[in-house]
């Protein structure tokens, strides 16, 4: 047998074992799901993730060391169907007043986790240790990435990001809302508006001021 023979008989088995490894990380992450929601996340362990799937403990911590790693992976996943919704309903709001926008997005983010109990347990009653917490900051930089280009804001020069710590006292409003509630309501997203807005309001209408003064000196 040549040496390309040898490697491709190695490499062939590969493709079925991958496949049954991520159906079942599949299967232990949509039973992570539903133990969180009934168990909550202090309850919510590898042992009964992998026996509420019907999968090895070691497949899961091949993947994941510990529980928290396996909720930092899962909070990654559900900033993404955050940043689609807010997507969605900002698509027909190009003219709109940035105030506006702010409620667009804050009513978009309260909708998605009045509908998805799943990312309210993850995202608002998170971070679960280092790891989780190091997703929670990309999701706050995602967040205030998306909506400084929103804004036509430039990336600021120095820190701290305002735009980014707006987006982490609107979600502070939400998770007092959420872990009072248990749910996000009208009152609550008013108060996360008004906050958010309060904040940031400076920083936007100095530079609408600036840009208009810039503009006229050029007319």
């Amino acid at each position: 047998m040549t040496t390309e023979a040898s490697q491709n008989s190695r490499r062939q088995p590969r493709g079925p074992v991958q496949a049954r490894s991520q159906k079942r990380i599949d299967a232990a992450l949509a039973a992570a799901e539903k133990l969180l929601v009934e168990l909550g996340p202090d309850k919510t362990s590898i042992p009964e993730i992998a026996a509420r799937a019907d999968v090895p403990r070691t497949t899961i911590y091949q993947y994941f060391p510990d529980k928290y790693a396996l909720f930092a992976h899962m909070a990654e996943s559900q900033y993404g169907r955050i940043a689609d919704a807010i997507g969605v309903a900002t698509a027909g709001a190009q003219d709109a007043d940035w105030r506006e926008l702010v409620r667009i997005v804050v009513d978009a983010v309260a909708d998605f986790y009045n509908t998805n109990e799943v990312a309210a347990i993850l995202l608002l009653m998170g971070p679960f240790g280092s790891a989780d917490s190091a997703a929670h900051a990309r999701k706050d930089k995602g967040l205030a990435d998306l909506f400084r280009a929103r804004l036509g804001l430039d990336a600021p020069a120095d820190t701290p990001d305002r735009i980014n710590l707006a987006i982490q006292i609107a979600f502070a409003c939400l998770r007092w809302g959420y872990l009072q509630d248990g749910f996000l309501s009208p009152a609550i997203r008013a108060e996360a508006v008004r906050a958010t807005t309060a904040y940031i309001a400076p920083f936007v209408t100095g530079k609408s001021q600036t840009d208009h003064s810039s503009g006229g000196e050029k007319s």
